[in-house]
């Protein structure tokens, strides 16, 4: 990380993705005393890290858009839901209240029938 100049993000990112290999030219070499022809391999690298930094450009530019579409649709869904919870307590706020008129109506009825009986 420190002889690219690589960020901790990063160095995890390709750390953890098994479709790329990559190495450090100055601790490979320090580590296996292998020699690198470093022409070929700094084309190599070269379009290697172009790649590798237009995948994370690409993605930086990607995640944002992401976030904001899945916010988009989470509020359109809660929205939706919202409304149906409304409508849900509208139906059963309309079936109280007629409920409650029956049973004012059995109550009337009941007591205009106990007043005939009392008469």
């Amino acid at each position: 990380m420190k002889c690219l100049g690589m960020s901790a993000d990063l160095y995890h990112e390709l750390m953890n993705n098994r479709d790329v290999k990559w190495f450090c030219r100055e601790c490979h070499t320090r580590t296996t005393g292998a020699s690198v022809d470093h022409n070929t391999s700094n084309d190599n690298m070269e379009k290697i890290l172009d790649k590798v930094n237009h995948l994370i450009e690409i993605f930086m530019e990607w995640e944002p858009k992401m976030i904001d579409r899945v916010r988009t649709e989470v509020t359109v869904q809660l929205g939706t839901e919202t409304q149906r919870w409304k409508d849900d307590i509208s139906q059963l706020e309309k079936k109280v209240t007629e409920c409650e008129l029956i049973v004012d109506g059995s109550r009337i009825e009941a007591h205009s029938k106990i007043a005939e009986c009392e008469c």
